[in-house]
């Protein structure tokens, strides 16, 4: 099996933020996903689950590690 290159690597961002900004940011897809979820193109859809999700699972994290 070949060994992926390092730019065949999913990008990825490191974010330098407080758990407030991330359940503000979680609210906003949440918010948003529901206003315009009738007129939106099914990949939008599925890439604004996608990331709504990466923000559920950090807010997860955070509870689980704090509480």
């Amino acid at each position: 099996m070949p060994v992926p290159s390092p730019n065949d690597e999913k990008p990825f961002l490191n974010l330098d933020i407080g758990i407030k900004e991330v359940r503000m940011i979680y609210d906003s897809i949440e918010l948003y996903a529901g206003e315009k979820a009738s007129t939106m193109h099914p990949s939008e859809k599925e890439r604004l689950a996608h990331l709504r999700n990466l923000f559920y699972k950090v807010k997860m994290e955070y509870e689980f590690l704090n509480n």
